[in-house]
């Protein structure tokens, strides 16, 4: 995940596939006015791609970078060295997913880039979110831009909506109106080809006006098709508009039914909207207990602070371990494992340790938590992690938080990656940087 809260994350590789024709394999049927080039023009041609490849190899062959990656990568490694698109592509997405690796967006941005200078829209897109953040390179909207333009240009739904959506990103900060324009054109481009989310957006946009004249007809169009294929923002806005009767009858019957199935998907918007019409018995039976509760769990996901995604956290455990339940009639036997150095020993005391039946002792659970994670037990590292967010036997440390989450998904726990990019969308492009230096020592 590499925007901030609120920006959709769209990543595709993409490839284009591109064939060479000589000119003279299809003399025999060119039509009559068609100009061929010449034989030097080919040769030319084929010179100038020669060079291109050979820069990109030599870019590729200095890899800074490559030895971070671990033996199992050597043939990827490999291939990305000898300046082969798709594989520095490749190893740019495992810099930027941080899976089996620590998370590096310097050396992400290092590889987009070779992998964009020969061609791959893939790369050009990502490059191109990473300029707009400032992730891994110095924030750069021109550069940003130019590069999510050359990845739109191969067509991809993807990629046309993340240039999109840069543009209406751009006109909310400028005003600018050609920046409305592109955002509408682009949006549409992309609903035209499927794309759920684009729809949902131009459907917002038409909504609300924004970019564009209110249009409630185009809006309901687009979030209508949005809506069919499950999108639970589209869901809550065309709840809007049948609360509000834009354009429609009024029916809270589907309003509520509409916001159901969006909170469900966990939207607060929407889980919010819903608390309103379980208040006011508004297509459902009025029931002010159910309203409190939504009201409560709407405020609880719903804010893009750090305090906010803090509250939605519970610690991670190992399912392959036994129930704590279990584990708890042996309380001599753990001590003694884990003064041996074991670690999925030590990593059971420090739970136990930590919680109220054990006696609550933050400060041991959190010493015995960062010896496991130092031999090296996922789980533990990411509960240290959440341990610095909360500032529980610690002192709270947003970028050691982020530090020992990025470590457990490096380690393999992928279940800690949804909060470690949740948490980077709320750091800043500086912070992040100085815990991906720590991660990595």
């Amino acid at each position: 995940m590499i925007r901030r809260a609120g920006a959709p994350v769209l990543l595709q590789a993409g490839l284009v596939l591109a064939g060479l024709i000589l000119a003279d394999r299809i003399a025999a049927t060119c039509p009559v006015g068609f100009r061929l080039p010449s034989l030097f023009a080919t040769i030319a041609l084929a010179q100038q791609e020669k060079a291109q490849q050979e820069q990109v190899q030599q870019a590729a062959a200095g890899g800074t970078y490559l030895d971070l990656l671990p033996p199992a990568m050597a043939p990827l490694a490999e291939g990305a060295r000898r300046g082969q698109p798709q594989a520095a592509f490749d190893v740019a997405e495992r810099f930027l997913r941080g899976t089996g690796i620590q998370q590096n967006f310097p050396a992400a941005a290092h590889w987009f880039q070779i992998a964009a200078a020969a061609g791959h829209p893939g790369a050009h897109n990502a490059l191109g979110r990473l300029y707009s953040e400032g992730l891994g390179v110095e924030r750069d909207p021109v550069k940003a831009r130019s590069h999510l333009t050359i990845a739109a240009d191969s067509g991809d739904p993807a990629f046309i909506f993340d240039l999109a959506r840069f543009h209406e990103l751009a006109f909310a900060e400028t005003g600018k109106a050609e920046d409305a324009t592109a955002a509408r054109d682009l949006y549409a481009l992309a609903a035209d080809k499927g794309h759920v989310e684009a729809m949902a957006n131009l459907g917002q946009l038409y909504l609300a006006g924004i970019a564009v004249e209110k249009d409630i007809a185009k809006a309901r169009h687009y979030l209508e098709k949005a809506v069919e294929a499950g999108n639970a923002k589209a869901q809550n806005n065309l709840g809007l508009i049948y609360v509000r009767g834009d354009g429609v009858e009024r029916n809270y019957d589907r309003a509520a039914e509409l916001f159901q199935l969006a909170a469900q998907q966990g939207l607060p918007t929407a889980i919010r909207n819903l608390g309103v019409m379980y208040e006011n018995g508004f297509g459902v039976k009025q029931d002010d207990a159910i309203a409190t509760e939504l009201y409560k769990q709407g405020a609880r996901t719903g804010g893009s602070s750090i305090a906010s995604l803090i509250a939605e956290v519970s610690f991670f455990y190992d399912p392959r371990l036994k129930a704590m339940q279990q584990i708890r009639t042996d309380p001599a036997g753990l001590q003694l494992a884990a003064s041996h150095g074991d670690p999925i020993a030590t990593f059971l005391l420090a739970a136990i340790v930590s919680s109220p039946e054990g006696g609550g002792d933050l400060k041991e659970g959190t010493r015995l938590m960062r010896r496991a994670a130092d031999m090296g037990m996922p789980a533990a590292m990411a509960n240290l992690g959440i341990l610095y967010l909360r500032g529980q036997g610690v002192p709270q440390d947003y970028v050691l938080g982020y530090v020992w989450l990025a470590r457990a998904v490096a380690a393999g726990l992928d279940d800690a990656i949804e909060l470690r990019d949740a948490l980077a969308s709320r750091l800043s492009p500086e912070q992040i940087a100085e815990a991906q230096t720590l991660a990595a020592k």
